[in-house]
């Protein structure tokens, strides 16, 4: 029996279009008439229907099939035929075992013939988006990760990409795939991951979202980095000497720092600091021993307007923070 797992609409869409179909064909035992099949297209015998004598199951890629003898209909659809899905659960059904959709789908992926990567689609938070907290995930994409030029471009060497767990996602699907993905992390007792997000390498990605984090995930509770200020020990140590916490912008921000050898730095997903940010650089720098906050946004109007408003929120909360010029 497979194990039951709950997939969003866009990991469906992925596993349909991923799945290694003929590879299933074979492990489900539909027999093929060699003859008639082609590279796109699978011809091959009634799984249904076992004395017939002329092939009628048909598929043809990305996984779209049908069989012209029994015209079989998963659960739940009203037409016959289908996507990997209800091929599973029509076969299935047919031995006496009845899937949902949702097991059906988790039956390929624990079978090795799709891959759901992503917990949820990744996207750009709502506006007015009111996470109270962030939740951490159980899928660490940093394992996947290789290097790319873009980093090396920018001056950013792999010994940095391994110390904030960034690379590119070089994968065929996956709101991520194709990307510089940063993974964030959080604190509890020990280290979590709150979500990944990803920089588009495209003008095409870009139009559907330069940054793209998971969807439910709140950017303005976190600070980026923050759990490498609190638990790499380099950083601490750096934190307490320093007395400071420096404060940018982004992820990208943030690895110029480290490979400049600053560690005790943090980003703030942007040139805007929450409140609930601006809460949280207070309680490090308490539990740090540290005492000032030096913000170090873009030279731009825009981005020294933010710095304005970031140094006046911190000092409203009595921290002590200052100004500076733009590390760019």
């Amino acid at each position: 029996m497979t194990n039951k797992r709950f997939f969003h609409p866009d990991q469906l869409t992925a596993i349909r279009a991923g799945c290694n179909w003929r590879k299933l064909l074979d492990d489900l035992g539909v027999r093929a008439d060699v003859g008639r099949c082609t590279g796109t297209e699978f011809w091959g015998y009634s799984p249904f229907n076992p004395d017939e004598k002329t092939a009628s199951f048909h598929m043809k890629a990305p996984g779209i099939w049908y069989d012209w003898s029994s015209h079989a209909t998963a659960p739940g659809r009203s037409k016959p035929g289908g996507g990997v899905i209800e091929l599973v659960q029509v076969i299935h059904g047919a031995r006496g075992q009845i899937l949902k959709l949702n097991e059906a789908a988790s039956w390929l992926v624990e079978g090795g013939y799709a891959h759901a990567d992503d917990p949820a689609p990744a996207c750009e938070p709502a506006s007015g988006e009111a996470t109270k907290e962030n939740l951490p995930i159980d899928i660490d994409l940093a394992l996947r990760l290789v290097e790319h030029t873009a980093f090396a471009e920018r001056g950013i060497s792999a010994e940095t990409c391994a110390y904030l767990r960034c690379g590119y996602l070089d994968a065929a699907r996956g709101m991520l795939a194709k990307r510089l993905v940063f993974q964030v992390g959080g604190v509890s007792v020990d280290r979590t991951i709150l979500t990944h997000m990803g920089r588009a390498t495209t003008p095409e990605q870009e139009a559907r979202g330069k940054w793209r984090f998971y969807r439910g995930f709140n950017p303005s509770l976190e600070l980026y980095n923050l759990d490498n200020v609190l638990l790499n020990n380099e950083a601490v140590l750096q934190t307490i000497a320093t007395k400071a916490i420096v404060l940018v912008e982004g992820a990208f921000d943030v690895a110029k720092c480290v490979e400049a050898g600053i560690k005790n730095v943090v980003a703030s997903f942007g040139a805007r600091l929450s409140e609930a940010q601006a809460e949280k650089l207070k309680g490090t720098l308490a539990q740090l021993n540290a005492k000032e906050v030096h913000v170090f946004y873009d030279r731009h109007t825009a981005g020294q307007k933010a710095m304005t408003d970031a140094v006046q929120r911190l000092q409203d909360l009595g921290v002590a923070a200052i100004g500076e010029k733009s590390l760019r």
